[in-house]
């Protein structure tokens, strides 16, 4: 992601962590990558991803919450 992309991800990332508290959204790095583990649980990567497909995989693992 460009560093625009990962500001726009980052509040995104920030917002649903305020919204979905108990659901224990955070970054984990993992051999030098940066990943997204939502309830103790590694979602994806972020590394060599664009904002779009990264915003998709998020909601994607949300996608109970938002229904």
């Amino acid at each position: 992601m460009t560093p625009e992309e990962a500001l726009i991800f980052e509040s995104t990332m920030d917002y649903f962590k305020a919204k979905y508290p108990d659901r224990r959204i955070q970054y984990e790095f993992m051999y030098g990558d940066k990943m997204v583990s939502i309830d103790g649980e590694i979602q994806f990567n972020l590394e060599g991803y664009n904002l779009l497909y990264n915003l998709t995989r998020l909601c994607d693992a949300l996608k109970d919450e938002l229904l």
